[in-house]
């Protein structure tokens, strides 16, 4: 339930039309005036409707099937000791006593997938290409051509970052260095002055004039005079065409925001090898994937990106604590409500538990799956599956560890203990968590039909739960 349910809600408000194999985000450019991502031929097809679910995906999907294996180190040796129902059993002491070391051993493998995992995410957050690094180069590069921002007061953060890597030394070569700090402020400069570039570049040869340049600055907030335009030119055009490729554009851009006004250059080329703009292809791919829309408190709106990622993550954490406490807090009455139901009904409390519980539990994945993919962009598709990935991969951890951790305190305070009596369980939860990662492989493109298969996984475990207790004799 963790997954499959949400997975299908996901697609099912994600879905597009599927053309050539690939979901249609970007309007073609033959299309009528009626044009939906979602013909109404497809609305209802198994195989010609789906999504895009990008790379991120298959990595996240990589990590659940690692974690997973935390199960195995407790669940080897409870086959071991465990005995199908009707033969004799063996004493719960011996169990505890033969399951304590593994135990021990898959509750420091589950600490250490969960902290890993959260390093992983942090990094992805942090990267370049991440979407938060996406989301304030979008909003820079709309504050400039708005007007409500000129190119000095974007360039700030540069300017600041760039003189934090100088530490007194030489500037130029500090930006042309290969620290991560270098690599950060120069690959955000180059991300929001490449647009403009190619505004410019109307010919496509890659370069522009001295009043090609005059002008890209003028839109960018700046004027610039003919004087410092000619002693950048001759400065920076290093074979002298009497053109700037982008490279050497930057650097006449780190010039004017560095120093703050027309000064002679200071800088002769701040760009290095790493960078590569994108090509015709790649900005085509972007396009192709449909731009997503941020939904924004109203009174963090007016804030710039940093302050409203602080503010979020805030708030994030606030509503975090405050929603673990309400668990810790109905947790238990929730447990007695359920077995009483299947007191009163007549039905094994592990059933009832099987078909309300996730309901309640996992209310909040089956609300912002919808939500997230009902904007039908790439970006909100890959974020909706991917919580439902880390959802799972928390499940093989954070949650797994916490029962392994109960195994280890109960066998050092009380004299009873506990044991592991979930094989069927596991087995069911390592079944289906395999065969969404084979689907997730399958392909790039994920029609409604596989959603399907997904949703079906939800029956399928209760299945194999049943027989492999009812049948094979498993606890």
């Amino acid at each position: 339930m963790l997954l499959t349910l949400p997975w299908i809600l996901s697609l099912i408000s994600g879905r597009l039309s599927i053309v050539d194999g690939k979901p249609q985000y970007k309007r073609p450019t033959n299309a009528p005036d009626d044009w939906q991502k979602l013909s109404a031929e497809d609305s209802c097809s198994l195989t010609t409707s789906g999504v895009g679910v990008g790379p991120e995906i298959k990595t996240n999907a990589k990590i659940m099937a690692m974690t997973a294996v935390s199960y195995l180190i407790i669940q080897i040796p409870a086959f071991m000791v465990d005995k199908p129902k009707g033969t004799p059993q063996v004493a719960l002491k011996d169990q505890m006593r033969y399951e304590k070391v593994p135990a021990w051993i898959g509750l420091v493998m589950c600490i250490f997938f969960f902290f890993y995992y959260l390093y992983l995410m942090v990094k992805a957050a942090n990267s370049d290409d991440s979407s938060q690094q996406a989301k304030i180069v979008r909003t820079m590069i709309e504050g400039i051509q708005s007007g409500k921002v000129t190119l000095r007061g974007v360039m700030a953060e540069f300017k600041a970052g760039a003189e934090a890597v100088q530490k007194g030394g030489d500037l130029q070569q500090s930006l042309l260095g290969s620290s991560s700090e270098a690599k950060a402020h120069v690959t955000y400069m180059c991300q929001v002055l490449e647009p403009f570039f190619a505004m410019y570049d109307t010919d496509l040869d890659k370069k522009l004039s001295k009043h090609e340049f005059k002008m890209v600055m003028k839109d960018m907030g700046e004027r610039v005079d003919d004087d410092w335009v000619e002693t950048q030119f001759k400065e920076i055009d290093a074979d002298k065409s009497g053109f700037l490729d982008f490279k050497e554009f930057v650097t006449c851009v780190a010039n004017f925001s560095v120093y703050a006004s027309p000064r002679p250059n200071k800088m002769t080329r701040i760009i290095p090898e790493y960078w590569k703009p994108k090509t015709d292809t790649e900005a085509q791919t972007d396009d192709d994937e449909g731009a997503e829309e941020e939904e924004l408190p109203e009174d963090l709106a007016d804030l710039d990106p940093a302050e409203q990622q602080k503010r979020i993550k805030l708030r994030a954490f606030q509503g975090m604590f405050l929603g673990t406490f309400l668990v810790l807090l109905f947790s238990d009455p929730m447990c007695d409500m359920l077995g009483l139901i299947g007191d009163k009904s007549g039905v094994p409390k592990f059933y009832v538990s099987f078909v309300l519980a996730p309901l309640a539990s996992n209310a909040s994945e089956l609300v912002a799956a919808m939500k997230l993919a009902s904007k039908k962009t790439m970006g909100s598709m890959v974020n909706s599956l991917s919580s439902l990935e880390g959802a799972g991969i928390m499940n093989n951890t954070f949650c797994l560890g916490i029962f392994l951790f109960l195994i280890v305190y109960k066998d050092a305070v009380t004299p009873e203990g506990l044991v592991w009596q979930f094989s069927a369980e596991t087995i069911s939860i390592l079944i289906i968590e395999l065969l969404v990662t084979g689907i997730v492989f399958k392909s790039t493109t994920q029609t409604l039909l596989d959603g399907i298969i997904v949703f079906s996984c939800y029956p399928l475990a209760l299945l194999i739960v049943i027989f492999l207790e009812n049948v094979v004799g498993l606890d």
